[in-house]
């Protein structure tokens, strides 16, 4: 049998505080939803606080005119930056965001690179929004 040890490591953990009060799950549960991506998928908050792990996905805990503000990622998350792979039904939500022109066909079947007028913009805007989401990688907040 090999021989196992157990170093110890330091960790941070990052813990908001709202006056003297730690944010807990039922305080994070209040917080209200807002959308913090402008139509060119700009970060349109003054700060990033962070991003809180559920069970249903990730949270974005964003500030904007003096208001903490919740958003949920896993659409972000789930946007392929390789159109060919990209989903019509995934992607719908984004494509009125950010009022990409497309047309409808009857087949859903057809690739969304078929449906999109300006798939250029479409990977830019992507790629945009998949580079404010590696930023979050050391952000997160445990609750």
């Amino acid at each position: 049998m090999s021989d196992f040890t157990l170093n110890p490591l330091n960790v941070t953990i990052n813990q908001v505080s709202l006056g003297n009060k730690k944010l807990t799950k039922s305080i994070f549960n209040q917080i209200e939803f807002g959308d913090c991506f402008t139509e060119e998928m700009d970060f349109s908050g003054d700060a990033v606080i962070g991003y809180v792990k559920e069970k249903d996905g990730r949270y974005l805990l964003w500030v904007v005119n003096g208001k903490l503000r919740k958003r949920g990622l896993t659409d972000y998350r789930a946007l392929q930056i390789d159109i060919e792979r990209a989903s019509y039904d995934k992607a719908l939500w984004f494509l009125n965001k950010t009022r990409l022109k497309y047309k409808v066909a009857d087949d859903n079947r057809v690739k969304l690179s078929a449906w999109l007028e300006d798939t250029e913009r479409y990977t830019v805007l992507v790629n945009k929004v998949k580079a404010f989401l590696e930023t979050l990688n050391d952000k997160q907040i445990y609750l």
